[in-house]
């Protein structure tokens, strides 16, 4: 068996440390394994020469799970296959041990010069199975997809696929394309395992017991979710992308998902003109979608085309001529069809007359994880001549969108700012269908405004008057001493100061986990709980009066005052030694001094080497009267910053008080 290649963050995974980690070994270790492969920028390691170099320096080598053995097997392909085409590489192997486990094994089990040839006749046996009537349009040619790749490279991969759990192939399939996507964002095109707005709409038609469709199902992930309920009668998902459809395949058979496919470009040729759907649900692709010229005789858009730029708008139109009497559709499409005007507002205006919006959802940011676009949920319906409003919900701050927005529409109560508006108004708006347009303006309570004022108000009247420069004695600290400059480095000779070793490893505690302190802590001057327990290292905790370092890019520093905490990668822990020299305060003070960014080095991530830091050293009272006046400062500094916070806060609340037509000075009763 070909030996596997490790990337440094396979390495990385391997002994339980950072990727940064990796690289000082390579640098500082003659010694570490050569690369055998891969490029300079991205070289690839020997994965038993890895482990014999870990296992001589007593690291502990972690066991490669399922799904990272597979995913460091792809290394031998890298750059000598598509990427676009691994993914579905991986999956067509996964599904093969899973349906054909024998050919399977005859295919791993070959010499280089048949692999090829069984695992083209496998691809061609299994997609007989296929959940759809385009298998031949599906057709993998394993051979183009695989042309000068030494057999002998696909090794590992299947190797790695061998060793697999069959009843568990699904699993890996999921967690590898969220590996996939993660690593390029094109992955995403077609959809992301771990998209949140797939989850919505699959909670949204979980409970239909007739057939769901997906025009734009990309890689079924919201249809695979449905499917697992197991109430539907009919699943049904189409997509324009030959790759996106084959996934789908992979990812159904996998599942033991029974959902139906088909291949084609829905707008411009509707590739099942007779369906009739109870549920419709969607991901509208973003941008143009169709040459508009030729849509005029189609009779789905009936109700007008949009502009080029208003696609979703005929997605819209084409799930509406799908729905079966008494359904709904369900589409998430960017907020610019909301309020485009022109022909948009045309179009948008006859489905309101025409009572096929039932309501629109604002959705919260990063539903989408390879975007951070911002997403409304549209609620559709058949045309209704009775419907007279429109309800529309702000939900851009609802936490648990995915799981809560569906509960809206089966009788929960709505938990977020709406509002049900009159289609008469909105048509008079222009057709605008934005929720914050309308309940910004509506929903607001005349009492909180007043009372913020009032709050703010006071808050600032406070913070003015307890300001004051009496407060800092700067007088105090007249006639220091010349200060005697020393280095960290000297300090830690002098036997004053000791650098403390114990970077933090994962402990299978996780309250141990939580009382980390990191860059974040000591840039902000706060400390994470301490541990209430001995911890499995007690090497690692620190002790009252160590001082935390952080250099990558801003330099900061703090005094743990409790101890009992662990220290993450990133931060340096300095001990003082010799108290009747140096206290742990001036220290930490004194080496976040502007001089010392002299010694800033690197280029991605720049540090300051710790040891290189320069401190002023003073006499020990002198010390202590300059912590004295630096903390009177530093207080009033946070004094000054909660201050401008309230002030902003009350400009804000005096605006909103104008435009709402609250009055100033007084408090209106809650009624």
């Amino acid at each position: 068996m070909r030996d596997q290649l490790l990337s440094p963050t396979n390495i990385a995974e391997l002994a339980s440390v950072s990727r940064p980690v990796v690289s000082n070994w390579r640098r500082r270790n003659p010694d570490f394994p050569q690369p055998v492969g891969g490029t300079e920028s991205r070289p690839l390691f020997s994965r038993e020469e890895v482990i014999a170099w870990l296992t001589d320096r007593d690291y502990e080598v972690k066991e490669e799970d399922t799904v990272a053995t597979i995913w460091s097997s792809l290394n031998t392909l890298r750059g000598s296959v598509d990427f676009a085409m691994i993914d579905i590489l991986t999956l067509l192997l996964l599904t093969l041990r899973q349906h054909l486990p024998e050919t399977f094994d005859d295919i791993a089990d070959a010499g280089p010069d048949e692999k090829l040839d069984l695992l083209a006749e496998a691809e061609a046996e299994l997609r007989e199975g296929y959940p759809t009537d385009d298998r031949e349009r599906l057709a993998l040619d394993v051979r183009d997809v695989l042309r000068g790749v030494d057999a002998n490279a696909l090794q590992p991969l299947l190797s790695a696929v061998q060793l697999a759990e069959r009843s568990r192939m699904a699993e890996y399939a999921d967690e590898l394309m969220s590996r996939f996507n993660r690593e390029s964002r094109m992955g995403s095109t077609f959809g992301s395992i771990s998209a949140r707005s797939s989850t919505l709409l699959a909670s949204l038609a979980k409970e239909t017991q007739g057939t769901v469709y997906d025009p734009a199902s990309g890689i079924a992930n919201s249809l695979v979710q449905v499917a697992q309920h197991r109430r539907a009668r009919t699943l049904i998902g189409s997509d324009i992308s030959t790759n996106a459809l084959i996934l789908a395949c992979l990812r159904s058979m996998l599942s033991g998902s029974t959902i139906t496919f088909v291949l084609g470009d829905v707008l411009a040729d509707d590739p099942v003109p007779d369906l009739q759907a109870d549920v419709i649900i969607a991901e509208v692709p973003f941008g143009p979608h169709a040459d508009h010229s030729t849509l005029l005789s189609d009779p789905r858009f009936r109700y007008g085309i949009p502009s080029r730029m208003g696609g979703d708008l005929l997605w819209v139109q084409h799930a509406l001529a799908h729905l079966a009497p008494g359904g709904r559709a369900y589409l998430v499409t960017t907020t610019g069809a909301l309020r485009r005007s022109r022909v948009d507002q045309d179009v948008r205006t006859e489905l309101i007359k025409a009572g096929c919006i039932e309501a629109i959802v604002s959705l919260p940011g990063r539903l989408l994880p390879s975007s951070a676009v911002s997403t409304v949920l549209w609620v559709l319906r058949n045309p209704d001549a009775s419907s007279t409003d429109v309800l529309l919900v702000d939900a851009s701050e609802t936490p648990d969108a995915e799981n809560v927005v569906p509960t809206w529409f089966t009788g929960a109560p709505i938990t977020a700012p709406h509002l049900r508006v009159d289609v008469t108004d909105i048509i008079a708006e222009g057709s605008a269908l934005t929720p914050a347009l309308w309940i910004g303006a509506t929903d607001v309570d005349p009492s909180e405004i007043s009372e913020r004022i009032a709050e703010s108000s006071a808050v600032v009247a406070q913070k003015i008057s307890s300001l004051s420069a009496d407060s800092i004695n700067i007088d105090s600290l007249s006639g220091l001493s010349e200060a005697r400059i020393v280095t960290i480095e000297r300090l830690i000779e002098m036997g004053i100061v000791e650098r403390r070793p114990g970077r933090h490893r994962k402990s299978p505690d996780s309250s141990e986990n939580s009382a980390i302190i990191t860059s974040s802590h000591v840039a902000k001057q706060s400390l994470p709980e301490p541990l209430d327990t001995p911890a499995l290292f007690p090497m690692e905790e620190t002790e009252p009066g160590d001082v935390l370092i952080s250099t990558m890019n801003v330099l900061n520093a703090m005094v743990d005052t409790t101890g009992n905490h662990h220290v993450a990668l990133g931060v340096e822990r300095l001990r003082v030694l010799d108290r009747s020299v140096l206290t742990p305060e001036f220290l930490a003070l004194a080496v976040t001094g502007k001089w010392n960014e002299r010694f800033r080095d690197g280029v991605a991530i720049r540090r300051i080497p710790v040891t290189d830091l320069e401190i002023p050293l003073l006499p020990l009272e002198e010390q202590e009267r300059l912590c004295t006046v630096t903390l009177a400062v530093r207080a009033l500094e946070r004094d000054a910053e909660e201050l401008i916070h309230h002030s902003r806060s009350l400009t804000s609340s005096l605006l909103e008080a104008v435009r709402h037509h609250v009055p100033i000075g007084q408090t209106p009763s809650r009624e």
